[in-house]
């Protein structure tokens, strides 16, 4: 009878342990978007101002964007085409030292590398994502691309471009999202699509919905454009993930499973969002 109960008792032991290990991914990589993508936006906006300073244009930072307070007369081609084009380059160059950085860690174990990861991808969505955004509703970039007089067809190659970068970057991030795992268990065969599910489509899904709620509650609008476009970065992960059969896995030895210290950070970078969201800063 003994040994009876010892067989059924095992596999509840272990399915505990594997919803544990799910349960952990979708709270350390939810905490793992959220901080990215507040980065990334302090990142945009924050270059965005400092540039105008440069300039000396009186600036609006708020739930309805950053504001310029300037005449026709001296919003100049040079002013625009900085203002307007600066910033996605600077995330661009970003999203490049970034990767770097989750190229450095990838073959080290913990979780934390996963950060990197959505560090390099929310800053490329900016980067990327705000500038298809800006050319398809004529605003931001499109406006420096006017300044240059760059042709409407050459503004839809660019956004054309964008797109199909966006989707590359996607499908290059399937394989490295399952080598974050740190277990054979939650990606083999039958799991690897629950895997994927918290560790990628939820943390968007909540992190977004989060997002975009300050902005609309704040004013009335959202940049409704950038979290579409990260969604879309993200499809090719979800239509990729099963075609990679064999991960090579760094074992990880740490005990924790929830890293509280990126649950920390995450706090406090949403609510500074919501801090910058809710006033309006004066610069």
């Amino acid at each position: 009878m003994i040994p009876s109960e010892q067989k059924l008792s095992s596999p509840q032991r272990s399915s505990i342990s594997y919803n544990q290990k799910l349960f952990s991914v979708f709270i350390n990589y939810t905490a793992f978007f959220i901080t990215s993508f507040a980065i990334a936006y302090f990142i945009y906006h924050a270059s965005t101002v400092l540039i105008a300073l440069t300039f000396h244009i009186p600036t609006t930072w708020s739930g309805e964007g950053i504001k310029f307070k300037v005449s026709e007369l001296e919003w100049l081609k040079q002013v625009v085409v900085s203002v307007r084009l600066i910033p996605p380059l600077i995330l661009a160059a970003s999203s490049f030292i970034f990767y770097r950085i989750y190229r450095f860690n990838k073959r080290k174990a913990g979780m934390i590398k996963a950060f990197w990861l959505w560090m390099y991808l929310n800053s490329a969505n900016f980067a990327l994502g705000n500038t298809v955004a800006d050319i398809a509703t004529n605003t931001g970039v499109w406006e420096g691309l006017q300044a240059q007089r760059i042709a409407p067809i050459v503004q839809v190659f660019i956004a054309i471009v964008c797109i199909i970068s966006m989707l590359i970057i996607g499908y290059k991030a399937g394989r490295p999202f399952l080598l974050s795992a740190n277990s054979r268990e939650l990606i083999k065969k039958d799991n690897k699509f629950r895997f994927v599910f918290f560790a990628v489509i939820l943390p968007w899904l909540l992190g977004s919905v989060l997002f975009f709620l300050v902005e609309f509650i704040a004013a009335g609008r959202a940049n409704f454009g950038i979290y579409l476009s990260i969604g879309l970065m993200l499809t090719p992960i979800i239509n990729s993930y099963a075609s990679y059969t064999e991960i090579s896995l760094v074992k990880d030895r740490q005990k924790r499973i929830i890293l509280l210290e990126f649950i920390v950070l995450a706090t406090i970078m949403f609510s500074l969002f919501v801090v910058v969201n809710f006033t309006r800063l004066q610069f």
